[in-house]
């Protein structure tokens, strides 16, 4: 390495890698909200959960940690691009 270039340790890029993923987590989170992403979190974690099988809408809500009209909401958003069917009971 250039003698104008100081050593870094290994402990230390993983200490710095730690402390910038939060921040590119929200910068990725605002992008995709404000719509430059087809998807958003909380939809892909409820994509990846009917992956596994079928949900009643409040067993999903539960699972995810959101209410069931906030599970609603995404679900038919989900619905209306057709990624999901959702079967009436």
């Amino acid at each position: 390495m250039p003698a104008d270039h100081p050593t870094v340790s290994p402990q230390e890029v993983a200490r710095r890698t730690l402390e910038i993923i939060p921040l590119v987590m929200q910068v990725m989170a605002v992008e995709m909200r404000a719509g430059h992403a087809a998807l958003l979190p909380g939809q892909f974690r409820v994509l990846v959960e009917l992956t596994l099988r079928p949900y009643a809408l409040s067993e999903l809500a539960e699972l995810l940690g959101v209410s069931s009209p906030t599970m609603s909401n995404t679900i038919t958003a989900l619905e209306n691009r057709g990624w999901v069917t959702r079967l009436r009971s």
